[in-house]
């Protein structure tokens, strides 16, 4: 009711919305109306971890609001839809190739693991 039936455009009023969080409106806002933020899930945070050879516990909160604040600072400006596109497309792709092959891109064992942080 408060919009009229249009869905807002702006990250901080579609968090406001029942259902969606962070990531949802992550997507959507830098997606569909090219605002420039991060969406971050498990996906994009595993994705990273790897890159970084981060050894941190990505269920933590403090951990995703890190990675968010850094993918603000890289993203390219009025780019961000597809900049979180192709980090999500990475995740899922890692997904099916570890379900196919037991590794992912940008993955390595934890042999070859270093310490970093995000």
């Amino acid at each position: 009711r408060e919009y009229g039936g249009v869905m807002p455009p702006q990250y901080q009023e579609l968090k406001k919305l029942p259902g969606i969080g962070c990531y949802t409106a992550g997507a959507i806002a830098s997606i569909v109306f090219g605002e420039d933020v991060p969406a971050v899930d498990g996906n994009v945070l595993r994705v990273l971890s790897r890159i970084l050879a981060s050894r941190e516990d990505i269920g933590k909160a403090s951990v995703k609001k890190r990675a968010e604040e850094m993918l603000r600072r890289i993203m390219p400006a009025g780019e961000a839809g597809a900049f979180n596109q192709g980090l999500m497309e990475l995740g899922g792709y890692r997904k099916v190739l570890r379900e196919k092959k037991g590794r992912g891109p940008a993955e390595k064992s934890d042999a070859e693991r270093g310490g970093g942080r995000f």
